[in-house]
């Protein structure tokens, strides 16, 4: 059995028996079902450029064929000979495929028809028969799993293993995925398990149980967070891995990830439950924090990795003074209830959203709180239209998610320092900033779009005026600026500084309505030293 998406998403093709099976989505309709093969499919696998094709493979007695189809009529287009293949996918470009043969990788020229060396594995060979292969979406790197439940991890361009893991336990490996932004892999094995891994921090992060005895193929959707796997009966069952993981407190203590429901407790050092709450919350992943962690004031208080883009929700008991780090997040106007000492509480739920990776909170930050924060998190689909390194030249996460080199800019320099930045696992992206030359000059961006309604995220970062060595001298009123989206002022005399302090990142968010195929963003000349940014990020939720 062997299933595989399409890379827009929307098509799912299973092999199953002799048989391919093709469903369009999320209509779940059946297309196509594919008759060529007189023994079981043991791999498909569809091209890069999401083209009207599929190719499929079938290995016992003597038929051991690749067969490219073309869906447009749902008739074989020509079909190849190859010899004992456990795993075939297409590279990025269209001409090729990666076939798993004996114990190494090889690569299969669709032009010629001839089997060739694949750079990946150039200098390694596995310590058993490869059974299955996955393809990072980026092209760059390869996964693949043995006999014996070993996985490696290679660099395409040059076969450099740079990471690998080893089952436990001895299982045989019959599939592995990549997710789509790279964070994880997904193995499937003859104990009836689906496993995942964390690429991030290296470590396993999930057995998933599952309800076929035999399960023999699993495939991740390319641009969601989810999965899919067959088994021996031929069913197909979904599941969506955890979005929060790796959970990481500054104290030491144990939070816990569980799902938000009318009265689960919402502490692990107390017994407060939840009573009320909205129901687009319940059902969403959320962090059982200590509640004796109430009046703690650590900077990188608590962290934790998302798996894909989502919003996160801070609920935050309103008696008290918002922490700086919470102050620019948007008060949503919705409250979670929930039991307290004083019998019921509301809490205020504030919203910032992140894209796949690390996010790092501040602590409760109030001396005198009578509770502790909660953090929930929803998955988002959210269209990126521009994620900007400003005065950088670009930057990509531990999670893959790319930000592109200064563009669409006009006036303004380069600002670059370095420097432990709080409130962010993304140092790297705070310590470039677009600034000018002169306190009486400023600068813009003017970003083509579609018209229409978007997200305009803007990251700032003070890192000149901090008090350290060789820099100016920390405190408010060091630079204050105004900025302006499609002609109206958003910022009004910002300063850094007093936002959130020094050496700390902030983000502001603004949603506006284009209507002229220009988004407009002006950082004018500053009434105090000179304008600075740090990124930008133009999304259409």
């Amino acid at each position: 059995m062997s299933i595989g998406w399409d890379s827009s998403d929307s098509r799912l093709a299973a092999g199953i028996g002799a048989k391919v099976y093709v469903w369009n989505f999320p209509s779940q309709q059946q297309a196509f079902v594919l008759d060529g093969h007189s023994t079981g499919i043991l791999a498909l696998a569809w091209p890069p450029d999401n083209s009207n094709e599929l190719v499929t493979y079938s290995y016992e007695g003597e038929d051991q064929n690749l067969i490219f189809w073309n869906l447009n009529t749902g008739q074989a287009r020509s079909e190849v000979s190859l010899i004992q293949c456990n795993d075939i996918l297409w590279t990025t470009n269209p001409n090729y495929l990666i076939a798993a043969i004996g114990l190494e990788v090889r690569r299969f020229n669709v032009q010629t028809q001839q089997i060739e060396r694949f750079p990946a594995q150039s200098q390694h060979s596995l310590p058993n028969l490869a059974t299955a292969i996955s393809l990072s979406k980026d092209g760059s790197k390869i996964a693949v799993a043995n006999l014996s439940g070993y996985i490696g991890v290679y660099e395409v361009s040059d076969g450099d293993l740079v990471n690998s893991f080893q089952l436990s336990s001895y299982h045989y490996l019959r599939d592995i995925e990549w997710n789509f932004n790279g964070t994880r892999l997904a193995t499937v094995d003859d104990s009836g398990s689906v496993r995942v891994w964390d690429m991030i921090n290296n470590r396993e992060l999930q057995v998933i149980p599952s309800s076929p005895s035999t399960l023999y193929a699993l495939a991740w959707s390319p641009t969601e967070n989810r999965l899919v796997y067959g088994g021996a009966n031929g069913s197909l069952e979904y599941v969506t891995p955890p979005l929060l993981s790796n959970i990481t407190v500054a104290n030491g203590k144990a939070y816990e990830r569980d799902t938000v429901a009318a009265s689960e407790t919402m502490f692990i050092d107390r017994t407060y439950t939840f009573t009320t709450v909205p129901a687009a919350f319940i059902g969403q992943e959320f962090i059982r924090t200590a509640n004796d962690d109430k009046q703690l004031n650590t900077v990188d208080f608590l962290s934790f990795d998302l798996a894909q883009s989502a919003a996160v929700y801070v609920a935050y008991d309103t008696r008290y003074t918002r922490p700086r780090w919470l102050a620019s997040w948007t008060d949503t106007g919705q409250d979670v209830v929930g039991t307290d000492q004083i019998g019921s509480l509301a809490r205020r739920l504030y919203r910032r959203d992140f894209p796949a990776g690390r996010v790092v909170l501040g602590g409760n930050a109030t001396a005198n709180a009578g509770t502790m924060y909660t953090v929930i998190a929803v998955p988002q689909t959210e269209t990126v239209a521009y994620r900007i390194d400003s005065g950088g030249s670009g930057y990509t996460s531990a999670a893959g998610v790319v930000w592109a080199a200064d563009n669409y800019f006009t006036g303004g320099r380069n600002s670059a320092f370095s420097g432990a930045i709080a409130y962010t696992a993304d140092d790297a992206l705070y310590n470039n900033g677009r600034s000018t030359d002169s306190d009486t000059a400023g600068f813009s961006y003017a970003f083509p779009v579609t018209n229409g309604t978007y997200s305009v995220r803007l990251h700032f970062a003070e890192v000149y005026f901090t008090g350290a060595t060789g820099r100016g001298p920390a405190g408010n009123n060091r630079r204050v600026f105004d900025v302006q989206i499609e002609g109206t002022t958003v910022l009004d005399n910002y300063d850094i500084n007093a936002a959130i302090g020094p050496m700390a990142a902030e983000v502001r968010t603004f949603n506006v309505n284009v209507t002229d195929g220009t988004l407009n963003i002006n950082f004018p000349p500053a009434s105090v030293n000179r304008p600075l940014v740090a990124g930008i990020e133009v999304v259409q939720p």
